[in-house]
């Protein structure tokens, strides 16, 4: 199940659901669901949402500001943690390394011992920070591409196993 702030961090979620769908595919079978926050204040949304959360596996929680969760959110991780059944699932905060605030990092850490899930938090790197620099190769859409060395020089960091 994804829960998310809004567009930008539902965005910031379909990268960690991707990441995911590579990296266990087809080993595991996946079915999200997704539930924006400012959903929650309508009862029967809650409600359907909190039967999702109980049964989940992994709950997401996309946000982009860290600071606040609405009261509607925080009312409904209260709402379903009573009826949990017991087994391996865990809840995952997501959110970008340049947001601010601690509310969100106190909060679901307390909710995930609460309801005896496991907790991990990922922090997505800005963009102009989490460039890979060495595979910055080109791609030519033409034969005669391949034949061309590339205009750019390639970066090393130096590091490597003969060193």
């Amino acid at each position: 199940m994804v829960l998310y702030e809004d567009e930008p961090a539902r965005a910031l979620a379909f990268e960690v659901r991707d990441r995911l769908f590579r990296q266990f595919s087809p080993d595991l079978e996946f079915q999200f669901s997704w539930w924006r926050f400012a959903y929650l204040a309508d009862p029967m949304v809650a409600r359907e949402a909190g039967e999702t959360a109980a049964q989940s596996d992994l709950t997401l929680v996309a946000a982009r500001r860290r600071d606040e969760l609405p009261d509607a959110v925080k009312d409904w991780f209260e709402t379903w943690l009573p009826v949990r059944e017991g087994g391996d699932a865990a809840l995952v905060s997501v959110c970008n390394a340049d947001t601010a605030g601690r509310v969100i990092d106190e909060f679901l850490p307390a909710i995930a011992r609460r309801a005896n899930l496991d907790f991990l938090s990922l922090t997505r790197l800005p963009s102009r920070l989490s460039v890979d620099r060495l595979r910055e190769d080109q791609a030519f859409t033409n034969i005669a591409g391949l034949y061309q060395a590339p205009d750019h020089h390639f970066h090393s960091s130096g590091w490597g196993i003969d060193e």
